[in-house]
């Protein structure tokens, strides 16, 4: 659950924190409503700072339950002891010079590991046949090189991706090039729709002896419909054209074998065992010997095989994975999930349901009269924040989610679908749709001066919120709180025409600080008819003393 106390000195390194990623980080950029520091009652999270199994602590204190599994690649939760033990032996049994450095797939040496590790994904994925195996260092270069691999055998360089796939901007026709302009203007790449072999039929036809395999990325939200991979396969087979299976996202998770144990199916190469290696880049390459025995010479060799810390990771969480066998765990665990919730919803009128296989599920939403289906789940996921639980819309199961952490994500699902029902009916008009479900109000204002009187510290300004005033107040480290005077302010009255109570905008805001010398930190809140609206984190550091005016937006001002 989320924490319900506030220390002031761990939200000013949340907020500078904040700042200095929003001026650092290419990709750190927050919505201003969504992600402020401080927002009404509640903290939302930015940064984490340690994660164990299912939970996620951030560096405030608060904890969350995590669903996502790091962005679905975690079968085992947050550091698990089969892989942390896993880590802490290879510090002690490697030398100290040794680093997890990748091998060239061309060169003298194997790690002894490989071998074993290769059984063992042989055994998994055995169809009669002799397999191959080569380990990569990712699912992007294991998916490169099985194309490459289909290329060489066939003679032929077109490769058709499912338009869903994942990794399709992977899928280039010189790796060279993957980032340049040739990458968006491949031309043989083919898109096809899911599921649809009358469109592939129809590629080998308009295509005749050009297509060289056909990836197919296995969906678990919809799941094809019985018999579809084995006419998929046989079609394949009469036009020399090689199956690909990417089962990146369902080995391990929706079987132990994937989707070709749980469809019975027999692809002529496969990419897997990206999920084993958690937080470190590895990926397989597998395929039947006189099949990759002639091909992987040409393209293995310009790749890197992952290094010994990699291979000792990926083998203790296989083991765990085929030792518990765990998907069948997961699917107890979805199930439970999403009968659970849908019954619920249901019960409650509520237009959502949890769809898809039990080991990967997905929020599927009905649009209502001014909402849209992503809008309703944008919702959702962040009224789910607030109740402390992680999800992107979509719910991975993993070997961490236990009956505890099932009790407790039904709770914070109920709660969270009651919160979206009153927000739902709040909005009886289309342009109350529009935005993000916590735009709840237009803040304006600033802190126009700050002046020091001997140990008190004077704040003048103005704040309006959906152009009404409020009444402001600051909180202390000690939890003093301090009511700021209305001032009038016939300035703005006379530059916002359009916002009658403008002149009643104005404040003036006295605190007494401990020393004039030292940083001081405070809570600046907002509350209209005895509810609290808006709260930001105000910090003075005399060291450190920028130029007035000081804008409300950002939720935490450094003065």
């Amino acid at each position: 659950m989320l924490s319900d106390s506030i220390n002031l000195k761990l939200l000013e390194h949340h907020a500078r924190l904040t700042a200095e990623a929003r001026y650092r980080l290419l990709y750190h950029r927050f919505d201003p409503h969504l992600q402020q520091p401080i927002y009404g009652e509640r903290v939302l999270p930015k940064f984490s700072k340690r994660a164990s199994g299912c939970q996620i602590w951030d560096i405030l204190g608060s904890v969350y339950l995590d669903w996502t599994g790091s962005s679905d690649s975690n079968l085992l939760g947050h550091r698990h002891p089969a892989v942390v033990d896993a880590i802490k032996q290879w510090a002690i049994d490697e030398p100290a010079h040794e680093l997890d450095e990748p091998a060239a797939c061309d060169g003298p040496l194997t790690d002894p590991r490989e071998v074993s590790l290769a059984k063992k994904f042989a055994d998994v994925f055995n169809h009669g046949d002799e397999l191959l195996v080569g380990f990569t260092r990712g699912r992007s270069e294991a998916l490169y090189c099985a194309t490459e691999m289909a290329r060489t055998l066939t003679g032929r360089p077109m490769i058709a991706v499912h338009e869903v796939h994942s990794n399709r901007p992977l899928f280039a026709e010189d790796q060279r090039f993957r980032f340049t302009r040739s990458h968006f203007e491949e031309t043989n790449v083919k898109t096809i729709p899911l599921d649809d072999v009358k469109a592939i039929e129809w590629l080998l036809k308009t295509n005749p002896d050009q297509l060289a395999a056909v990836v197919i990325n296995p969906p678990t939200f919809q799941l094809p419909p019985t018999g579809y991979y084995k006419e998929l396969h046989s079609l394949l087979q009469k036009h020399g054209t090689l199956l690909i299976l990417d089962e990146s996202e369902t080995a391990f998770r929706l079987d132990i074998g994937g989707a070709q144990q749980h469809f019975s199916i027999a692809p002529d190469i496969t990419v897997t065992g990206e999920k084993l290696g958690g937080a470190f880049a590895f990926s397989a390459v597998l395929g039947r010997k006189e099949l990759l025995g002639r091909a992987w010479r040409s393209t293995m060799r310009t790749l890197d095989r992952p290094g010994g810390l990699t291979l000792d990771v990926v083998e203790a969480a296989f083991d765990v994975v085929v030792g518990r066998c765990l998907p069948s765990e997961l699917r107890h665990v979805g199930s439970q999930l999403r009968d659970g919730f849908n019954d619920f919803a249901q019960e409650q009128g509520f237009p959502c349901q949890l769809v898809g296989d039990p080991t990967r599920l997905a929020l599927q939403f009905d649009a209502q009269e001014f909402l849209t289906p992503e809008q309703l789940r944008a919702a959702f996921c962040m009224f789910a924040l607030e109740e402390g639980l992680i999800t992107h819309g979509e719910f991975w199961p993993n070997a961490a989610h236990n009956g505890d952490a099932l009790f407790d994500t039904m709770r914070m699902l109920e709660r969270t679908t009651e919160s979206m029902t009153r927000w739902m009916r709040e909005i009886v008009k289309p342009e109350e749709a529009i935005g993000e479900p916590f735009s709840k109000f237009e803040l304006r204002g600033r802190i126009d001066a700050l002046n020091m009187i001997r140990k008190t510290m004077v704040l003048t300004g103005w704040v309006l919120i959906d152009g009404e005033p409020v009444e402001l107040s600051a909180v202390d480290e000690d939890g003093t709180r301090v009511a700021a005077e209305q001032v009038q302010r016939k300035d703005l009255a006379a530059g916002m025409p359009n916002s009658p109570q403008a002149n009643n905008a104005g404040f003036k805001l006295s605190v007494e600080v401990q020393s004039i010398k030292k940083p001081s930190r405070f809570l600046i809140e907002a509350h209209r008819d005895g509810k609290l609206i808006y709260r930001t984190l105000l910090v003075h550091d005399p060291a450190e003393q920028s130029s007035a005016p000081y804008p409300f937006r950002d939720g935490y001002i450094f003065t």
